[in-house]
């Protein structure tokens, strides 16, 4: 990494110690070389925030880096977004830079073989422009004189005003949520259907949506383990072919409606405010999710608290990056579930850098094209995190063949994910820092 950067990366460490071009040199004797026909394949998108609409992504670089981190060779993706190209011998890394709102983001893949990377999406709120969207005002005030001492949600929200935009030329259904105020109350739900609606004229939700014992709540009895008394919430939302939706947090006993969907998650966080100093401030986050086949068991949710392992090795990445040398990390012995490690760095407005890595191995010091290194000068308040992840399906070593499978899901339509990514866990240090 180039001067500017290490700057920042300095602060970093300065603040965990409190509370370009490559160097480096490959031995190619030692590295497998792929096949001759071994291929990359990978589709780039645009894709509106408020509906499914994409546009290809022209012109974005597609960066091969040797072991060490320095550039191999670089190549533009095609008119369509589609790159289909031979995997260079050398290549050990990849990454792939797009501008997206006015900003730069580069994903990097450390380790990577040659594959089929899948669809990579990028929200574009340009795209936004061509939705087929319609603001709806709904009326609540029958449904809360019949239903004393519950808050009506639409789609996880207060407000009676929302807009909605179509897919494949149609909205999607609407959840009207009933929320209990009292522990030990189920609450209900229902779903309605706006197509055919006018939303010139307010609609009414009736109290009769809620009559059907279909649309009564489950109380789930959760546990997390370990038992944190003031720092346990819990959350929980459906998958329909529509997405995730009907995310809602609780403030007693998670619930979820499975007769309306027939596939629902509960998940459980914690976060800690680890202090800072000069250079900024350091939070721990953690989550863990699971699938609820059975709500009448108990529910139990192994939610990690590693901060203080997770700082250790943050530190360890750091220092190989600001020494100008690779060093040995070992994130694999945190906890358990994971899979892989995430280090980001960036600013809002200017580059958003995201390194994708194995839990354990050595990171290299990657070097990008000059003129996207030179958007890391220009950042006055960056922000960075490190995280690690998975979903309790993979070991560490396992990682290339996460990345496979996840690329094909990335070409699967359904909005029902697989039930491989079913128990999700990750832990996160988010550094803010304050540039001096």
């Amino acid at each position: 990494m180039r001067v500017k950067i290490v700057i920042l990366l300095s602060f970093v460490m300065q603040l965990i110690a409190c509370g370009g071009g490559s160097s480096g040199s490959e031995d190619s004797a030692a590295t497998a070389k792929p096949t001759p026909t071994a291929k990359l394949t990978l589709e780039l998108q645009y894709q509106a925030y408020k509906c499914d609409i994409t546009s290809p992504v022209s012109g974005a670089d597609i960066i091969f880096h040797r072991q060490d981190g320095s550039i191999l060779s670089q190549i533009k993706s095609a008119a369509d977004g589609k790159v289909n190209i031979d995997w260079p011998a050398e290549a050990k890394h990849i990454s792939i830079a797009v501008d997206v709102n006015g900003e730069t983001k580069i994903n990097t893949y450390t380790d990577a073989v040659a594959s089929d990377f899948g669809v990579l999406r990028y929200r574009e709120a340009s795209l936004d422009n061509s939705c087929s969207c319609e603001t709806f005002t709904f009326d609540v005030s029958e449904v809360k004189a019949v239903y004393g001492g519950f808050t009506p949600l639409i789609n996880s929200n207060e407000s009676i005003t929302q807009t909605y935009c179509k897919n494949n030329e149609r909205y999607a259904p609407v959840t009207i949520v009933l929320m209990p105020s009292q522990a030990g109350v189920s609450g209900f739900a229902a779903e309605l259907d706006l197509n055919g609606k006018d939303a010139s004229q307010t609609i009414l939700i009736s109290s009769s949506l809620f009559g059907n014992s279909n649309n009564v709540g489950v109380l789930l009895t959760a546990s997390v383990v370990p038992f944190q008394p003031f720092n346990t919430r819990f959350r929980t939302y459906s998958e329909t072919e529509y997405g995730r939706i009907n995310w809602l947090g609780w403030q007693h006993e998670p619930q979820i409606f499975p007769n309306l969907y027939a596939n629902n998650f509960v998940s459980s966080y914690f976060d800690e405010n680890m202090g800072g100093n000069q250079y900024g401030d350091l939070y721990y986050f953690s989550s863990v999710q699971k699938r609820v086949t059975n709500p009448t068991v108990e529910q139990f949710l192994e939610l990690p608290q590693n901060q203080f392992q997770l700082l250790e090795q943050t530190d360890v990445i750091l220092s190989s990056m600001v020494n100008d040398g690779p060093t040995n990390y070992d994130f694999s012995t945190i906890g358990k579930g994971k899979i892989l490690l995430s280090v980001r760095l960036g600013e809002n407005g200017i580059a958003d850098w995201s390194v994708e890595a194995p839990l354990t191995g050595v990171m290299p010091e990657l070097s990008l094209p000059s003129e996207i290194e030179l958007k890391f000068e220009r950042m006055t308040n960056p922000k960075m995190y490190v995280m690690i992840y998975g979903y309790n399906t993979h070991l560490p070593s396992q990682f290339n063949e996460y990345r496979q499978q996840r690329a094909k899901r990335s070409r699967e339509q359904s909005g029902v994910r697989s039930s491989q990514i079913d128990n999700y866990v990750y832990e996160l240090i988010d550094i803010r820092l304050l540039r001096q």
